[in-house]
């Protein structure tokens, strides 16, 4: 069983954000939704008579913005032994003491919104600054031995997330500013690269920003460091050293029973309940309406929805396996692409090429029957 644990709160909302969040100014609005939250854990729990986990995720948000007496207060719900403790921030709230306190609590991945180096890209989306950033990381440093940030001895895996397509970014700036802090922390095991996704900006910031032909050439480009450095690109954004990929992650990737909790937090288990095989129930996307145990949808999924599922996931990552059972590509297509280099392997069993990493939602789109 894997879990997520949503923390809505950021002291600003960054202009491309899609998620379920709200700018926090007082104490009050905090300690109520830890009350409920702290509430839904420890009743799921006993109901569901839970006794295990594998993973913990908090996200959001910004889970930074809790103390550790509170992720503490939350982390003690629930079973102990969880394999990966992962853990979002942004670098302001990454002093040493913190680290400290958050790494004896058993945090063992941590995540860090970098996005840019650019002071003004990173100002015009109301990130962090870079000051702030180099601060975090030169706080990280103070635990480093040997290669490795290690607690005790414990290896603590460091994420850092990017995003390609911002305004004011220059053309191969973001892979600069990647090498360039893989350079300076050799401590760096995974690395996520996003691209912005449409919809979720103001219009001008295409003018603002790279041509998509750049982006795709400053992606490729960022593939290509990996490989040479020898880490596993694992999936389409995420890069890691060999044995820090993302379990939290891989677990959504596969269908594997995650419990959400949270405000807009969304869970999925596995059923055998007529044509069923699946459920995913995700929680109210407004206070009140979490408050008040609402669920914003609580879907039940047959084998084709599952089969679909693989497909997208697969794509991403390791490659899909073609069900005859349950036929949901074209092999026409899927051979189409195969031939233009946009796919590699067999009708049977395919995977997205590196040319075709940058326009895999149309080529998914394409190939679905």
């Amino acid at each position: 069983m894997n879990i997520y644990i949503h923390i809505p709160f950021c002291k600003e909302k960054c202009t491309y954000c899609k998620f379920a969040i709200t700018p926090i100014f007082d104490d009050y609005k905090k300690k109520k939704y830890l009350h409920f939250l702290e509430n839904e854990i420890k009743n799921t729990l006993a109901q569901k008579n839970i006794k295990k986990v594998n993973t913990i995720y908090f996200g959001g948000g910004t889970p930074s913005i809790l103390s550790a007496d509170e992720i503490k207060k939350i982390l003690e719900l629930f079973p102990e032994g969880a394999q990966e403790i992962s853990f979002e921030s942004n670098p302001e709230d990454l002093s040493e003491n913190f680290l400290e306190q958050i790494f004896s609590l058993g945090i063992n991945r941590l995540s860090i919104g970098i996005q840019s180096l650019n002071p003004k890209t990173l100002e015009s989306v109301e990130r962090s600054s870079t000051e702030s950033i180099f601060s975090a990381l030169e706080s990280l440093q103070n635990f480093k031995v040997g290669k490795f940030i290690l607690f005790g001895n414990k290896k603590i895996s460091i994420n850092l997330d990017f995003i390609l397509g911002l305004p004011y970014t220059k053309k191969g700036e973001i892979f600069e500013h990647i090498k360039y802090l893989h350079e300076k922390y050799p401590f760096i095991t995974h690395t996520s690269v996003y691209f912005l996704e449409k919809g979720l900006y103001p219009k001008n910031w295409q003018k603002l920003s790279i041509s998509e032909m750049e982006i795709i050439a400053e992606y490729t480009k960022i593939c290509d460091f990996f490989e040479e450095k020898g880490w596993n690109h694992y999936e389409i954004s995420n890069f890691s050293a060999p044995g820090f990929e993302c379990q939290h992650n891989q677990g959504y990737w596969n269908h594997i029973d995650t419990l959400g909790f949270g405000l807009s937090a969304s869970g999925f288990e596995k059923i055998s309940e007529r044509k069923f095989v699946g459920k995913r129930k995700t929680n109210a996307l407004s206070f009140s309406g979490y408050y008040k145990g609402k669920m914003a949808e609580e879907e039940y999924l047959d084998e084709g929805q599952i089969e679909l599922e693989k497909l997208l996931f697969g794509m991403r990552t390791n490659g899909y396996f073609v069900n005859p059972r349950i036929p949901i590509v074209s092999e026409e297509k899927v051979q189409r692409f195969l031939e233009q280099k946009f796919l590699e392997g067999t009708i049977q069993k395919f995977r997205v090429t590196q040319k075709g990493m940058p326009i895999i939602d149309r080529i998914i789109d394409d190939i679905i029957l």
